[in-house]
């Protein structure tokens, strides 16, 4: 399981995710902290921003599946940390489900 950041400030588990805190984006709202969180049926690291109000629940955020870049937000529930996919462009989703086989077959060898 990957770990976050060593910073002098403390990240936020639920159950095995977690996310980095939101000072790592300072000063330029970047999309720089980072978040171990469940996609489909796989755990994967997502790369977050800062959420659009104080008070939201929803984060946006990109992953990387085999070079494939896929935007979405990121939200949590009593589960853990969730992944969710956004609009995306046309023909995305049959990358996606390609990029989901081979990360199926390789785990499975």
């Amino acid at each position: 399981m990957p770990t976050p950041r060593k910073a002098p400030y403390r990240p936020l588990y639920k159950g095995e995710t977690w996310i980095e805190p939101e000072e790592l984006c300072y000063p330029n709202g970047a999309m720089d902290r980072r978040c171990y969180c469940n996609f489909e049926s796989h755990k994967v690291i997502a790369y977050c921003g800062l959420p659009e109000t104080p008070s939201s629940s929803i984060i946006p955020a990109c992953i990387r599946i085999h070079d494939i870049r896929v935007r979405g937000f990121v939200t949590c529930n009593e589960n853990g940390f969730i992944f969710h996919k956004g609009d995306k462009p046309y023909n995305i989703d049959h990358a996606i489900d390609t990029a989901l086989f081979k990360l199926k077959k390789i785990t499975k060898t």
